[in-house]
């Protein structure tokens, strides 16, 4: 393909945004970075040819549409690439702010409602005959409610997106809480925003995700990982995980999803795996955490998902390697603290060894400045979870040992 195709890539604040912008830039592709903040780890990243600050879609959808096409013709792109969620529902509502020769990565407004919400994946895995835990959705008048809610504990509680308004207006990211009874579910979605949560019954198992690519609700490729640690313990994603063998049932089950949906772009699906049995429990349509992994195991996504949408026919893939490790530092080190903390010093000790063949989301030796420029940033987060930590501690959930997500 040429060197002179050029691609305009958001999300690069967050791991799935830089390893985005190192496989275009891999692929040969002249990489241009948007970015909200001038702390992009994207933005830092010798992979970006040239760079551009824009307003954050979190803070309007239409700002942000607009900067995008504006720098699509300033800096003459063929393809634009949403990396979040926000930004992916943004350029949906907006597409025709775009010139008709730029290929913009996203689907019709009604399919990227449905795959951004919590609530439809039920029905879209149950559609796909995937398992899927069960289900109810509540609001805050059924917890103001005089007849008790029929939830089974321990639960985990979700908002309906994972991007949503607060009280102030503004657009936050929430993730799953683990709750142990009906009084902390009351004191955790008291610091939810919305009115309305998801709740299913809490699970523990493996992490298992199924990251890949879809045409038309056609998958075109897809790489298979498991978790081996997870932060935060109870209702986390990967802080080190590795790619594991392809399994048929699994990959058909993520086959009739994708099309269900009518998916085009990169995705990422997770299960929970208990024994013979896996149950649904998120689809990422976008550049997800953990897409290093699949570029160090042979399988360039983004590159591939660039293909399709210049209606070109995507490079024959062949196989991608099995037992390459992914780590995020940071994550896996709090994740590792924890094994310690519930008395698993063995599991803790061996997480400490540096195993062959590991990526990481950031540190990359011919890349070293988004580790640099991120450092400010990681530690304004530390100090934040921290803060958070602290206020909220009443909320949080006693762990007697890291479990799985669910």
């Amino acid at each position: 393909m040429s060197e002179r195709v050029k691609v305009l890539v958001t999300g690069g604040e967050h791991f799935g945004g830089l390893a985005a912008a190192r496989a275009l830039a891999r692929a040969g592709f002249e990489t241009v970075v948007a970015a909200t903040t001038e702390s992009s780890y994207a933005a830092k990243s010798r992979a970006a040819s040239a760079r551009v600050l824009v307003p954050d879609p979190a803070l309007g959808a239409e700002p942000f549409a607009e900067a995008l096409a504006e720098a699509s013709e300033t800096f003459a792109a063929d393809v634009v690439l949403p990396g979040t969620d926000v930004g992916l529902s943004a350029l949906a509502a907006y597409r025709d702010r775009f010139p008709d020769t730029v290929a913009v990565g996203v689907c019709d407004p009604e399919t990227v409602e449905r795959a951004t919400s919590k609530a439809a994946l039920a029905a879209l895995g149950s559609a796909a005959g995937i398992a899927v835990p069960a289900t109810q959705t509540i609001a805050r008048a059924d917890l103001a409610g005089s007849k008790p809610i029929e939830i089974t504990f321990p639960a985990v509680v979700k908002t309906l997106r994972s991007d949503v308004v607060d009280a102030g207006g503004t657009l936050v990211h929430a993730g799953a809480f683990r709750v142990r009874d009906a009084e902390q579910l009351e004191e955790i979605v008291e610091g939810l925003p919305g009115e309305r949560w998801v709740v299913q019954p809490y699970l523990e198992g493996d992490l298992v995700a199924v990251g890949g690519v879809a045409s038309d609700g056609a998958l075109v490729a897809a790489v298979h990982q498991v978790a081996e640690r997870i932060w935060p313990v109870d209702c986390g994603g990967s802080s080190y995980a590795m790619t594991i063998p392809p399994d048929p049932a699994r990959e058909q089950r993520v086959r009739r999803f994708v099309a269900e949906l009518g998916w085009t772009g990169i995705f990422q699906l997770q299960v929970l795996r208990r024994g013979d049995e896996e149950f649904l429990i998120d689809f990422n349509p976008r550049f997800y955490g953990t897409l290093g992994l699949a570029l160090a195991a042979g399988v360039n996504l983004p590159r591939l998902w660039v293909q399709l949408l210049l209606g070109r026919t995507p490079q024959p893939l062949g196989t991608y390697k099995v037992g390459v490790r992914y780590r995020a530092q940071l994550n896996d080190t709090r994740a590792i603290a924890a094994l310690a903390q519930s008395g698993s010093w063995r599991e803790a000790a061996r997480g400490l060894l540096p195993v062959r063949r590991t990526c990481h989301p950031v540190v990359a030796w011919n890349d070293p400045l988004p580790v640099l420029a991120g450092w400010k940033r990681v530690r304004r987060k530390v100090a934040a979870a921290t803060e958070k930590s602290t206020r909220c501690s009443p909320r949080r959930p006693e762990v007697d040992k890291p479990s799985r997500k669910s």
